[in-house]
C-alpha cells in the first residue's frame, strides 16, 4: 500500500476514491467545501451521525461530488491523542476495505506533529493487515493507496517511518 502525504483537490477524486474526514464533539470541519460543511453540519444537528470516537458514517456519492465521504467521530478534542489517531484512521480503514474503495483521501483536522502522523500511518498500515491468508476462501484488499492532508517533509518522513514500523509489526504477525 502506498502512503504519502500531499494537498488534497477533491475535484479531482474519482468514483473508486474515498475521502475521510474526522470530527469531533461540538465542531464541524472548516477543511471543507461550504456544500460539503453543511451537510455535515445539518447530519449532525439530525442526530443521523454523533461524532462519538471511532464512529463512521458513509454519505452516498452525490451529484457534484462522484467520490465516496466517510465521516469518522474522534470524540472530544480534549480527550484526542495520537493513539486515538490511529485507531481513529484504523477504523475507517477497516471500513473502506469492507466498501472496496480503492483510493482514500484523509483530510484530518489534527495536530500536525511528526508523532501524530507517525502515529496515523501505522494505523493505517495496522488495520490493513490482511487475514485472509488463513482462509481457503481468500479477498483480496481493495485498497492500494493513502493520502494523508499534509504537505512537509517531515510529515512525508513520519508517515514513512510510521509505515516501516508497522509493516514490520504486520510482516511478524504473519509468522
Amino acid at each position: 500500500m502506498k502512503i504519502s502525504c500531499n494537498k488534497i483537490d477533491i475535484k479531482k477524486l474519482t468514483k473508486d476514491d474515498a475521502l475521510v474526514v474526522n470530527l469531533y464533539h461540538g465542531e464541524t470541519s472548516a477543511n471543507l467545501p461550504l456544500d460539503l460543511s453543511t451537510l455535515v453540519s445539518t447530519l449532525i444537528s439530525s442526530g443521523e451521525f454523533k461524532p462519538d470516537c471511532n464512529s463512521t458514517y458513509q454519505v452516498f456519492p452525490l451529484f457534484k461530488y462522484p467520490f465516496r465521504f466517510l465521516l469518522v467521530g474522534s470524540g472530544k478534542r480534549a480527550d484526542f491523542d495520537q493513539n486515538k489517531a490511529r485507531e481513529n484512521v484504523g477504523s475507517a480503514i477497516r471500513f473502506l476495505h469492507s466498501k472496496k474503495a480503492k483510493r482514500a483521501f484523509f483530510n484530518l483536522d489534527l495536530k500536525e506533529s511528526e508523532e501524530t502522523i507517525r502515529a496515523v500511518a501505522e494505523g493505517a498500515v495496522l488495520a490493513s493487515f490482511d487475514h485472509e491468508i488463513y482462509k481457503s476462501k481468500k479477498e483480496k484488499l481493495s485498497l492500494t493507496e493513502l493520502v494523508f492532508d499534509f504537505s512537509t517533509t517531515s510529515a512525508e518522513r513520519a508517515a514513512a517511518q510510521g509505515q516501516l514500523v508497522a509493516e514490520a509489526v504486520n510482516w511478524a504477525r504473519n509468522m
